[in-house]
């Protein structure tokens, strides 16, 4: 049997130009978009989990717990720093407003994730005999949606 997998290369992620508090319908326009992907090789999401909530009593032989809201985590967007790309100055006048905006990966096999999502932290370093890299931290505010990417 053949292993199966997805190839980062040819990942495609955007931010959209202008605010939102809602999740676009389809059909999509890429053009209300700009890609973040011509800087950036590093994207990941982590998931976040669900507050437990302690609702054991005297009576109680064990913990008891009940779970309250799902939290979709945060996605992390790294790679090259570079001031006055367009993409990347949006990120970071995003985490100066904290407005919310859509994101959208779009994998090599075109299955595509959107989010709505604000971004919460920005930082770069750089080091000797290297290069400046940025990363952007995305608090994820909204389900997240996966359907087929139809271009």
């Amino acid at each position: 049997m053949a292993s199966k997998f997805t190839r980062s290369q040819g990942t495609r992620l955007f931010i959209s130009t202008a605010v939102t508090d809602a999740l676009t319908t389809p059909p999509i326009d890429d053009e209300d978009y700009i890609a973040l992907g011509c800087t950036l090789n590093s994207y990941n999401r982590a998931g976040g989990q669900r507050t437990e909530i302690d609702v054991s009593t005297f009576c109680s032989e064990v913990m008891e717990k009940d779970f309250g809201l799902k939290d979709n985590g945060t996605a992390t967007f790294s790679g090259n720093y570079f001031d006055g790309d367009e993409a990347q100055d949006l990120l970071r006048e995003a985490e100066a407003t904290g407005d919310r905006h859509e994101f959208r990966v779009i994998d090599a096999r075109n299955r595509e994730a959107r989010f709505i999502g604000v971004v919460t932290q920005t930082s770069e370093e750089s080091s000797v005999n290297g290069k400046w890299n940025a990363t952007f931290t995305v608090a994820i505010v909204s389900p997240i949606v996966r359907a087929a990417y139809v271009p």
